[in-house]
């Protein structure tokens, strides 16, 4: 059964309570900092990569919950956006 889709402001909510309480201290290391950070805010997984790696990120997080409500921010910086999932594949035509 599809998990209920929240507002922005849950997800902000969730993802910053996640960050703030369980993922900040593993992931604000200096070699960290400046990168991507994405996180399910219903689980809590994240994927860490660079502007090029955003789509993979996303890609690996929906491979582990297909339900997953993301948001991005770069690590040591304001937060970027909350993505607009479900995303659709578009296939690329000749």
């Amino acid at each position: 059964m599809p998990t209920q889709r929240l507002s922005s402001e849950e997800k902000w909510k969730r993802g910053d309570d996640w960050y703030d309480n369980h993922i900040r201290p593993v992931v604000e290391t200096e070699g960290n900092i400046g990168k991507l950070i994405q996180i399910d805010v219903e689980l809590g997984d994240y994927e860490i990569g660079t502007d090029r790696e955003s789509m993979a990120m996303s890609d690996r997080l929906i491979a582990k919950h297909s339900d997953a409500q993301i948001i991005e921010f770069r690590i040591g910086y304001p937060a970027i956006s909350v993505l607009p999932f479900p995303r659709l594949k578009l296939s690329k035509s000749l």
